[in-house]
């Protein structure tokens, strides 16, 4: 049997009953072995579970089959037996028969003499046994004396046992499960939520494991906060980064479940597009961290599909669109723009004064009705304020200018969907003017 220290240190065993673990006595090393190759449950009577408790000691296939191929050839053919009297090689039965097993006399006093204190010596009877001699026909080898240190050496300082490797309550490995990618829109909440599988040495699950989830970032955003229980917060959400929805803030603590599995709460993007990262740790994982990309994307710009008065009942609509010259048109309607038959919130409309003779050109100059700039000069082409949020657009002072004539209001969405409205200006009517 071979063991290195690290691995007796987790599955060692006392064999044989006599309170020492020892992996040089074969006992307590068929022992340990049993316990590492059945951890886990496995039944190494059934091929599968051989198979897997073969594969955690060396994880090769050609490995497996070669160990098959021994073990059928132990099964088919005998095996030479080493006589009991030889020393190297000394017989024990095995551990499941030790009702009707005997151990050897040398074997026995080994242990004893191991469990022996430093510095004392021998009595007379056992000093009898231990030195050469013919003993009921069997021939004992001499058991040298224990070196004693002289008084005017120090001690040896103490040679630190190696740590045991963890058992299958430990987590040593998180799995990412699902895409390590998320994405959503600036001031949206992600789609999908980080989520990771706590397994142990043996690639068990562990449930009841803790595990940090914490978002971290560029530019200042999103900074990493302390650890803390189920729920607990870090350091505060940044509007700028992003944050989880349930505390929130950028660091919360979850519990995996039975089958290992923890999943972080909901995330929500801020309001600055950029790339963040969401780290999951747990004690006792010396591995990779489980990491995951949330980008946050700038928001899609709004659009519409339709435009339609807002009041499909509205009287006299092209007297509302009719004016003398030097006045405005009065009582513009409002429009509603929807897509998906949903109201456009946000939406901004593109209004344009037409020549009706030439719907495709702008009104150049001082001709035609206009609208008013951001220092009052006159435009024929304006960017309207964004639609609200039941998708409502209000039209601005619409003025006639001084030519009469007939014009095309057009109304144009991001996506290309226009409403056109015919405009007409009228001399000035005779007698005293009222507007």
């Amino acid at each position: 049997m071979q063991f290195i220290p690290s691995t007796w240190g987790s599955w060692g065993a006392d064999g044989d009953g006599d309170g020492v673990k020892d992996p040089n006595n074969m006992f307590d090393a068929a022992l340990g072995t049993a316990r590492y190759l059945c951890a886990g449950d496995r039944d190494v009577s059934r091929d599968a579970d051989l198979d897997r408790a073969i594969l955690s000691y060396n994880n090769s296939r050609a490995y497996v089959n070669a160990v098959r191929k021994w073990m059928d050839a132990y099964r088919g053919s005998e095996v030479a037996q080493t006589p009991d009297d030889a020393p190297a090689t000394p017989h024990r039965p095995d551990p499941a028969q030790r009702t009707s097993a005997v151990r050897p006399d040398f074997q026995q006093k080994q242990k004893q003499k191991q469990r022996q204190e430093p510095g004392s010596k021998p009595g007379p009877e056992q000093g009898r046994k231990s030195g050469a001699g013919n003993v009921g026909g069997v021939r004992r080898p001499v058991v040298p004396p224990t070196p004693q240190r002289p008084a005017d050496q120090p001690a040896p300082e103490p040679t630190e046992l190696p740590k045991p490797v963890g058992d299958q309550h430990t987590v040593t490995r998180l799995e990412a499960l699902g895409s390590r990618e998320l994405e959503a829109e600036v001031g949206q909440r992600f789609a999908r939520r980080p989520q990771v599988r706590a397994v142990d040495a043996h690639g068990h699950a562990v449930p009841g494991a803790r595990i940090t989830f914490r978002v971290k970032g560029t530019g200042g955003t999103g900074s990493a906060g302390s650890t803390g229980g189920t729920g607990s917060t870090g350091a505060p959400a940044s509007p700028e980064g992003i944050h989880f929805v349930a505390t929130p803030a950028t660091t919360v603590t979850v519990t995996s479940g039975p089958h290992g599995t923890a999943t972080a709460p909901a995330l929500q993007a801020g309001d600055r597009p950029g790339r963040f990262t969401v780290v999951a740790t747990a004690p006792g994982v010396r591995g990779p961290a489980a990491i995951f990309t949330a980008t946050v994307r700038p928001a899609a710009e709004p659009t519409a599909d339709q435009l339609e008065l807002w009041d499909q009942e509205t009287a006299d609509l092209p007297e509302l669109l009719r004016a003398e010259t030097g006045s405005s048109f009065l009582g513009l309607p409002s429009l509603r723009a929807t897509h998906g038959a949903r109201p456009a919130s946000g939406v901004q409309i593109i209004a344009t004064v037409l020549a009706a003779d030439r719907e495709e050109d702008v009104v150049d100059g001082t001709a035609g009705p206009y609208f008013t700039g951001a220092h009052g000069e006159a435009v024929r082409t304006l960017v309207l304020p964004p639609a609200g949020a039941d998708g409502r657009v209000t039209l601005p002072t619409l003025f006639t200018g001084r030519h009469p004539g007939t014009y095309t209001l057009r109304l144009t969405t991001p996506s290309g969907t226009t409403l056109d409205f015919a405009l007409t200006v009228t001399p000035p009517a005779s007698g005293p003017r009222t507007s």
